[in-house]
């Protein structure tokens, strides 16, 4: 990849890491049937990026 992807990158993490800091986060509410809470599942981040 090359350094513009990869800044490119980064930038549209750190603008999710913004728009999410004021999320109100229901955890009970984010935690699957299989036990895993959401938020760190791949399936659920992959929607980020």
């Amino acid at each position: 990849m090359s350094m513009e992807t990869l800044l490119k990158i980064r930038e549209m993490g750190k603008e999710i890491k913004r728009k999410r800091q004021n999320e109100a986060v229901d955890f009970e509410y984010m935690t699957a049937p299989c036990g895993l809470p959401c938020f760190e599942c791949y399936l659920y981040l992959a929607q980020f990026d």
